[in-house]
């Protein structure tokens, strides 16, 4: 098992997350971390899912470190296909399939986790909110909710999550498993850089797109 703690002093906030987390209980899919119970005392709320053993996806994607290639288990190009299919079905699962569509909020490599055989469930719910089909199409909020370099525009600027800002980070999610790069960071206050997409996107203008892939798939082959 592994065991997730929230913490904030909020009657608000923990109603709110109890909500969710109760909703999420009710999810069932292949490759979503199960979520195995949950207990809020003492304004802390500790969420408890199945244990993966093969860890977050970001431990494994990420092919430079401090300027060198990383060694170690590597990703085979058909495994990273099997990973971005397996997020996707998630994903239609969540905005789709469900009584309530689930906005995850977080897609991002370290959410995503691996199984004994290296399929992919995605996890961390902790941000996550729900939204009726067939009404309300959006959550909107004043704190900015995510992680900045798989953030939409409209996240950063405005606080709106929907289906779309999910599948933004998805897209971000797919360049970073298939090139090994991280994704952005934040310079400074309302200054953002999407390391990848500007890395692609420039690869793609020069005429060397191929050259974007990540240099240990070669080795895998």
């Amino acid at each position: 098992m592994a065991v997730k703690r929230f913490f904030k002093d909020s009657r608000q906030w923990a109603k709110d997350l109890i909500a969710e987390v109760t909703t999420i209980g009710n999810l069932h899919h292949k490759n979503l971390v199960k979520l195995i119970g949950w207990l809020y005392e003492s304004n802390e709320l500790l969420v408890v899912y199945e244990f993966m053993p093969n860890g977050g996806l970001d431990k494994l994607i990420i092919c430079e470190e401090n300027g060198e290639i990383r060694e170690g288990l590597s990703l085979n190009g058909e495994i990273r296909h099997g990973i971005i299919c397996g997020i996707a079905q998630a994903l239609d699962y969540l905005h789709n399939g469900c009584q309530k569509r689930v906005l995850h909020r977080d897609i991002k490599a370290s959410n995503i986790m691996l199984d004994s055989e290296l399929n992919a469930r995605l996890g961390d719910f902790g941000l996550a909110r729900t939204v009726q089909v067939n009404g309300k199409t959006h959550h909107s909020t004043k704190e900015i909710a995510g992680t900045i370099g798989y953030m939409a525009p409209e996240c950063i600027l405005i606080g709106r999550a929907t289906v779309e800002t999910d599948v933004f980070a998805f897209g971000v999610l797919i360049l970073e498993v298939a090139c090994g790069r991280k994704p952005g960071k934040q310079y400074e206050e309302n200054i953002y850089s999407n390391r990848v997409i500007e890395y692609v996107w420039d690869m793609y203008k020069s005429g060397k797109i191929i050259d974007a892939i990540d240099v240990r798939l070669d080795r895998l082959r």
